[in-house]
């Protein structure tokens, strides 16, 4: 018999249990992040302190790049990535697809490699 009974009307399928999908807790060593002295609970995210490159939150650092910028009316502290943020303007306050940057500031130097973020990329690269 088809899917169709004789009453013209479709039986119902018996839906198979969706599977959850496995995916690994990752564990990474427990850092306190040196501006906040709270606990680093994504470590992939952090960024490194400019002073002693242990890793710190990345809102502790944009906290921080707010505060201590001198930022005029509608200019915006952003991450651009690479471990560099910019200070942005808006032309039209109103739209935010156009901007310009005003100046950029590199947080991490490039060609340093810090000890703690390779510890991180060799735990994700085992996650397949």
């Amino acid at each position: 018999m088809t899917d169709v009974q004789s009453s013209g009307r479709r039986r119902k399928r018996k839906r198979t249990p969706r599977r959850d999908v496995f995916s690994p807790k990752l564990e990474f060593c427990e850092y306190v992040c040196p501006r906040c002295k709270e606990v680093i609970k994504d470590l992939p995210v952090a960024l490194g302190d400019k002073d002693s490159g242990r890793p710190v939150h990345f809102d502790c650092v944009l906290s921080f790049l707010r505060e201590s910028e001198c930022l005029a009316a509608h200019e915006h502290v952003v991450y651009v990535g690479q471990g560099k943020f910019a200070v942005i303007v808006f032309p039209n306050p109103a739209s935010t697809t156009c901007f310009s940057i005003v100046r950029l500031i590199e947080w991490e130097t490039k060609n340093t490699l810090l000890e703690w973020r390779a510890g991180v990329a060799k735990i994700c690269s085992q996650v397949s």
